[in-house]
């Protein structure tokens, strides 16, 4: 039957933070936090499969000799020198190839680079558009762009929706972001911008309700041994609206604005178990070493990334100028 009734066993096989997806500027430890924390066992399932899309760059931080880590690149070079068909027909047939168990039992599917994908799916209704344009149309490619936009929302979507519903206990998504209009249909040129997933217009705010979390992923500039602290914005500030936690209020409450880049820490924070979640993120996070300068001080919330960066390198005072206009 397609509908259930809720009950505390409801999702037995659906667990927390069974959905989540990653996005933020490049080199922010999207794909690293997944290969080092996401999980490899659930039931019977002992593999962590990474699907990087075509034109993604991150699989090069990805191990090639994990026993329990399934990935799979693009071995084309260049994309560009095959059809988007070809490209399209790929990315699903492989996609549903690892989600129906053919290369092992998968506990976490991970599609790294999604804002790739989408471009690939542009390019394919673009064309379909061109190979078969409306009556009046007048040889101007650019003037297909709108209707080639509609169908790759749709296609795109669809294939969201398969990902996001298949059988696998948890599904991850990494996305670059991109500043996108409060209202696509503004038109003006200074119209309010905040920072979402790197999709199109309506797309960007449209994908983030499909997740049960969406973090934002930012860096700490390197310490003076070169390290840096990855930290996930778990809700809206600032310029970045992308970012939520779907929790009953009562546990999102508990929740800090940001958290160390580890899934457990933000799995037991969904299921209310904040206490535990706390220890847990102070022993991944601890103080900056002695002899080092604090760039995160001790015992309170991280701070944003310009505000580390403050503290680390004081900024000295402007020197004034005594200037006087010459007398003649």
């Amino acid at each position: 039957m397609p509908y259930i009734q809720l009950r505390p066993d409801s999702y037995s096989d659906r667990p927390v933070a069974s959905r989540v997806a990653l996005f933020g500027p490049p080199a922010t430890f999207k794909t690293t936090a997944i290969v080092k924390t996401w999980p490899r066992q659930h039931g019977d399932r002992d593999k962590l499969a990474i699907l990087s899309y075509p034109g993604e760059k991150g699989w090069e931080t990805i191990p090639r000799d994990d026993p329990d880590l399934l990935p799979f690149v693009w071995e084309i070079e260049d994309p560009e020198k095959i059809s988007p068909h070809q490209i399209v027909k790929e990315v699903e047939s492989t996609t549903a190839r690892i989600l129906a168990g053919e290369f092992g039992k998968v506990a976490t599917f991970a599609g790294d680079g999604a804002h790739k994908l989408y471009q690939w799916y542009l390019m394919r209704a673009h064309q379909d558009r061109i190979a078969n344009p409306p009556r009046d149309w007048d040889g101007d490619e650019d003037k297909l762009l709108g209707p080639a936009y509609g169908q790759a929302h749709k296609d795109y979507g669809l294939y969201m929706t398969r990902l996001l519903s298949a059988k696998v206990p948890y599904v991850v998504v990494t996305f670059w972001q991109s500043m996108e209009k409060d209202d696509p249909d503004d038109l003006r040129r200074r119209a309010p911008k905040h920072i979402f997933p790197d999709l199109p217009g309506q797309m960007a705010k449209n994908i983030v309700g499909e997740f049960s979390a969406v973090m934002f992923c930012e860096a700490t500039p390197p310490d003076m041994r070169g390290r840096s602290r990855g930290f996930w914005l778990t809700r809206p500030e600032g310029r970045v609206w992308g970012a939520c936690i779907k929790v009953p209020p009562e546990i999102g409450q508990n929740i800090p604005v940001r958290i160390p880049q580890h899934f457990d820490v933000l799995q037991k924070y969904m299921a209310g178990e904040h206490e535990a979640a706390d220890k847990l993120a102070r022993e991944i996070q601890p103080p900056a070493p002695t002899g080092l300068p604090p760039r995160i001080p001790p015992d309170t919330p991280p701070t944003p990334v310009q505000s580390v960066l403050s503290q680390a390198i004081p900024v000295p005072a402007r020197p004034t100028l005594n200037l006087k206009r010459p007398t003649k």
